[in-house]
């Protein structure tokens, strides 16, 4: 589990690796369900975490692989989604002041700070956004995609098709006979 009490991270740290399946994750599935992706990996997490003051300092990362459309051919491949992430927890939002000595209000946010005033933690929920925002806007099955042709829909990749005039691939086409005259 990557539930832990704050009373006990000491100075040397301490190391979790969880497997998640993302049937577990409500927002997950919410993807899922949406027919964004399926799942085709656990969700694999590693993190270290250590004391930093008041705070608490989570560095990690995620590794699960997910089947997608592609944003240009419409074809379904897997996709590695992985990425490193970090977090700064704290119990209560530090004290700031600006250079005159007043205090300046400034929310969790602003500071890049978590808020988590309970004792017991679980990291899962954190975790979770980190995954939705490493889901790519735009999934392509691979770099060069060609997708598909937008008058009778055959997949540019598979094989050309006979339907798209010369001129609609020249965006100056309409300017060929234009003349200007002096």
């Amino acid at each position: 589990m990557l539930t832990f009490n704050w009373d006990d991270i000491k100075q040397g740290g301490l190391s979790l690796e969880h497997q998640e399946d993302s049937g577990a994750l409500p927002e997950l599935m919410a993807l899922a369900e949406g027919e964004e992706c399926e799942f085709l990996a656990p969700l694999a997490i590693k993190v270290q975490i250590y004391p930093a003051g008041d705070l608490l300092e989570v560095t990690g990362g995620f590794k699960t692989t997910v089947e997608v459309n592609c944003s240009r051919c419409l074809s379904r491949f897997p996709l590695k989604l992985e990425a490193d992430f970090e977090l700064s927890l704290a119990r209560e939002l530090p004290q700031v002041t600006d250079e005159d000595g007043s205090e300046v209000e400034l929310s969790a946010d602003e500071m890049g700070l978590v808020l988590v005033p309970s004792e017991d933690i679980d990291l899962l929920p954190y975790l979770v956004e980190q995954v939705i925002m490493a889901y790519p806007y735009r999934a392509l099955c691979q770099e060069e995609c060609k997708g598909v042709c937008a008058t009778c829909g055959t997949d540019l990749n598979q094989q050309d098709c006979q339907c798209r005039p010369e001129n609609a691939l020249n965006k100056f086409a309409a300017l060929k006979d234009f003349k200007v005259k002096n």
